[in-house]
This record gives C-alpha cells, structure tokens and sequence, in this order.
C-alpha cells in the first residue's frame, strides 16, 4: 500500500480536536462527533444547561440524567485504539522469537491470547488443551507488518468487559449487544433473538453500505445548493458594490450639504444587502452544518466498514443507521435559482441636485433632499430574489 493505513488512522481518528491530544474515555454525542470525557464536561460547564452544542458541528446536544458521563461510549475508538497500541507493541517488543515454551524451537508462531511464541512442536500440545486450542496463531516474522497484523486482529473477537475470560461471540439483536457465552445465558436469558455474530455481520454491513449509498445523492444534492448559495451572495455583493460606487460617484459632486443624504442612502443599500443576503445565509449555514453531520457519519461508517471488525459493526450499527436516517429524515434544502433577479440601482435618474438647487433659491421652501430620495427613489425599488 501507498500510505499506512494505521498512519492515517493515527492522524485522523484517535485525537481528540478539543485538546488535540490522544482520546481519553472518548464519549460519543448524537452527531456522531467523539470527544475526551474531561474535554466535553469542561465544555458542558461552560453552557451553564443541561443542553451544548456539539464543538465541532453546533448541533444542539441533550444532556442525559447521568450527565456527560451517561453519553455513550465509542466502542470503535475505544477497538481502535486498544488495537493500535497492541500493534504497536507487537511490532516492537519482539525481537526474540525463540520459543517461550521449550527455549529451543526456532521456527515459530506468536499467539495472541497467550502471548508467547510457540515452536511447531509445542504447538501440538498447545492446540490439545481446550483453553487454548481456538487461540489465534500468527507467524512470528509477521510482527512487524502492521497491515498483516490488522488484518487479522480486525477479526478476532475481543474478551467481555464483564467476563474477562470469555470472548464476546453472540449478539441480542433485541437489545442491540454484543454478549458473551455467559452474558448470553444470564443477563439475556429470556431474549429470543440471539445469534451469532458471523451471522448478524452480513445483514448489518448490507443495511450499512445500501444506507450509505443511498446518502451519496443526497450529499451530492447538499454540495449542488451550497455552491448555488455561496454564489448567490456573492453576486448580491458584487452588486452592492458596484452600485456603492456609484453612490460614491453621485454623491461627490453635491454640495456638503446633501452628504447625510448619502449616508442614509448607503444605510439603505446595506438594509437591501442584508434583506436579501439573509435567507441565503441562512440556508447556506443550515445545509452546511448537515452536509457536515451528514459527511461525519459517512466518514465513520466508512472507517468501520473498511476496518471489517464484526463486533465494532454490530456495537456502532445502531447508532449509525439511527443518524443516517435521521439525517436524511432532517434534510430540507431550499432550492436557490442560478439565475438571481437584477437589483436595480440607477442614482443618475433621481435628479435630485437639479430638484434640490431648484428648492435652495426659496429658503421658505427649501425641503430636505432626503424627502425627495424617499418620494423618488425608495418607493420605485423594490429588488428582490426569487427562493
């Protein structure tokens, strides 16, 4: 490969972007956006509610009854570290490969729940013993590629939180959790729905891949109106300033005394700036911030198919098909035209020196200039953009 898969996961999944530091206890909000535990209970204190938004993409988070503490965990963060870090030191820490066993075998094989190399011909009496005959075994000489060593990780199933010594191999598909062979007996005894995890994978990774395939129109759809959007404003100020200077250029050849009027004059291009630029705006800011929910989400499923761990798809499915869905469900981009309707602005029409030099030679009926840009000039214009 080109570039090491594990340096680009090192650089873009594992740091926290509040302290840009290694997770720590990384907690997941509902946008799917991940932060260190310390991180977010800073960031909530600061809110001053039991609501924040996210720090990354605003989106408005609810806190649950237990606080930052009750969002929940991360598990691929949390697999995907725990993974780097053993990869890590198994590439670097093993430099004899001696057999442990009999001290003599050179040819051997490292197994990762023993955590020893074994020759071949220890392997025999290692793979009779029933606690370890289904141990997974990797050539010794292998301990330096980090891709191969990914590979086969990805697919071993890890040991239960609860019982540490049996391997998380079920999974309740009425709860959405993974289980082991006891929390499968115990904790969902009464559940009808369990199954084995090389089961469950290829439905949860179809729904998956078909969710994320069917959200690529939609992104498509979102980049389309924000370049619409983003063009939109940008035409309304190039207008406005064109149509600035020639304000500039009118109002320099009258006299100090109609200065104000320019100053009102130029408020009121800023008033139509701000009218029209508004729910452009607005639009270009709400389909921005679901274009980046939306690409977020793709972004970890992504990472998560591509890692192909069974268990780490089963545990983020749930969360994943429920943001996808509901991003979709969420999306409500106004359409922008391309063509936008011209504002016009033509101060060279309005006469208003010839009317305002016509006035001054009566003081008596000397009227304000602004009077007459108001009685001239503010009810002919009327621009507007079609949304």
């Amino acid at each position: 490969m080109a570039e090491n898969i594990f340096t680009r996961f090192r650089e873009d999944f594992v740091h926290c972007t509040i302290c840009t530091e290694p997770y720590n206890e990384p907690k997941m909000l509902p946008c799917l956006h991940s932060f260190c535990l310390p991180c977010l209970e800073r960031w909530a204190r600061n809110s001053h509610s039991r609501s924040f938004s996210c720090p990354k993409c605003r989106r408005k988070v609810d806190l649950p009854r237990d606080g930052v503490c009750g969002l929940p965990h991360n598990f691929f963060l949390v697999s995907l570290m725990e993974r780097l870090e053993e990869i890590n030191r198994l590439s670097n820490e093993h430099q004899d490969y001696n057999c442990n066993i009999c001290r003599n075998g050179n040819d051997t094989m490292f197994c990762l729940d023993c955590k020893m190399h074994i020759c071949l011909r220890c392997k025999v009496t290692h793979d009779r013993l029933t606690r370890s005959s289904d141990h997974p075994l990797i050539p010794s000489d292998k301990l330096s590629d980090e891709n191969y060593l990914q590979s086969v990780l990805s697919n071993q199933a890890p040991f239960c939180d609860s019982h540490k010594k049996e391997k998380v191999r079920y999974y309740c598909t009425q709860c959405s959790q993974l289980a082991c062979q006891v929390c499968a007996t115990v904790s969902h005894q009464s559940h009808q729905s369990i199954q084995e995890v090389e089961r469950m994978v290829p439905l949860a990774k179809a729904q998956l891949e078909n969710l994320l395939e069917t959200s690529k129109c939609d992104t498509v759809d979102a980049r389309k109106t924000l370049e619409v959007a983003k063009k939109a404003t940008g035409e309304i100020e190039s207008q406005i300033s064109v149509l600035r200077r020639k304000v500039d250029s009118h109002y320099d050849k009258i006299c100090k005394k109609l200065r104000s009027d320019k100053e009102k004059l130029t408020d009121t291009l800023q008033r139509i700036q701000e009218k029209q630029s508004a729910p452009i705006r607005n639009i270009e800011r709400d389909v921005s911030d679901w274009l980046n929910a939306m690409e977020n989400t793709q972004e970890m499923t992504r990472a998560i198919l591509q890692q192909n761990n069974a268990w780490e798809i089963l545990q983020m499915k749930s969360e994943l098909v429920e943001s996808l869905d509901r991003l979709k469900k969420e999306r409500n981009i106004k359409r922008i035209p391309t063509r936008m309707t011209e504002i016009i602005f033509e101060p060279a029409k309005l006469g208003l020196v010839d009317k305002y030099q016509k006035r001054a030679a009566n003081e008596s009926e000397r009227t304000s200039s602004w009077n007459l840009f108001e009685d001239n000039f503010v009810g002919e214009v009327s621009p507007c953009i079609l949304l």
